[in-house]
């Protein structure tokens, strides 16, 4: 038994790209602003078993 085949017309997903559009690429991000911000008081801590904790903060910064 021999049956006839066909093949489907040949489809695409998408346009063919138009040729007067320049693509806009990757531009760089911009620059990370000035996040400044100041720290906070030291924390202290006297544990009971003598130890004494302090902790600071100098030159901080906060980012998106």
């Amino acid at each position: 038994m021999v049956l006839p085949v066909g093949t489907a017309p040949l489809a695409l997903a998408d346009p063919p790209a138009d040729p007067a559009v320049q693509p806009a690429g990757n531009p760089a991000p911009p620059p990370p602003g000035e996040g400044a911000v100041p720290s906070g008081p030291a924390g202290v801590l006297d544990t009971p078993d003598g130890w004494h904790i302090e902790v600071t903060g100098s030159n901080e910064t906060q980012l998106p």
